[in-house]
């Protein structure tokens, strides 16, 4: 049962590693933040 669940999330579900390299590669194209845009953001809490 549990080789069938992890068969089933495999085809389901993209690898770990794939999934960090687009993240990694979708980083450089993000908008550049200054830090003091950040850290208004962390004093102004949850609205």
């Amino acid at each position: 049962m549990e080789q069938e669940v992890r068969e089933l999330l495999e085809t389901h579900y993209p690898k770990k590693l794939d999934t960090l390299e687009r993240i990694r590669n979708r980083w450089s194209q993000l908008p550049k933040t200054h830090h003091e845009e950040t850290n208004g953001w962390r004093n102004e809490g949850r609205p």
